[in-house]
């Protein structure tokens, strides 16, 4: 039976050759290597007590400072003390862990190891940074309401929907910067 006007018969599909595995795996290789050097070298750097002392800790009072006011604009009468929010209704302290910082290392380890040009990296973090701390803001002010209407609900949605969540729309960024700003070279295109 011959095959309809215009399609292409397919072959088998491309497998490694039995010699040269790490040539054909060299991109992906390179990319895993890249994504985990970058994570453990933000984990080293950020277990740092200069870092934290420095940088971390005024950064996440700034991320409390900031959802105070985005709060106060929503008719919240809330205050401010450090990394403390609280109003007569509620009071929450952002950590480390609430701060973005994680999901914000995540993906830049993800954007360093992708194969792409310094200027797309570039890119990459001015695309990828300010979204992932309104996504992070996102969880600090609905988790501020969870307190108030939910309270039963707040460690879980704490703890697990929202990490969760955060981890994964950063990964959704990743990807959108990937696809969209990345340009492939045209030998390299499957």
């Amino acid at each position: 039976m011959s095959e309809p006007a215009g399609k292409q018969p397919q072959g088998p599909p491309t497998r490694p050759p039995t010699r040269g595995w790490f040539q054909f795996y060299r991109a992906q290789i390179f990319f895993i290597g890249g994504f985990l050097f970058s994570i453990l070298a933000f984990a080293v750097v950020l277990n740092f007590d200069a870092v934290t002392l420095h940088l971390v800790n005024p950064y996440t009072q700034w991320i409390a400072r900031a959802s105070g006011v985005i709060l106060n604009l929503f008719g919240e009468e809330t205050s401010v003390r450090g990394t403390l929010l609280s109003s007569p209704r509620f009071a929450v302290n952002i950590y480390h862990g609430c701060n973005g910082v994680l999901a914000t290392s995540i993906y830049l380890s993800a954007v360093l190891g992708f194969p792409s040009t310094w200027r797309e990296k570039a890119l990459g973090f001015a695309v990828g940074i300010p979204a992932i701390q309104m996504i992070n803001m996102a969880r600090i002010l609905s988790l501020y309401y969870i307190g108030i209407y939910w309270p039963n609900f707040f460690e879980l949605a704490h703890g697990y929907v929202w990490q969760s969540i955060v981890i994964l729309l950063s990964m959704v960024v990743w990807i959108f910067w990937a696809e969209r700003f990345v340009q492939i070279p045209a030998g390299k295109a499957a």
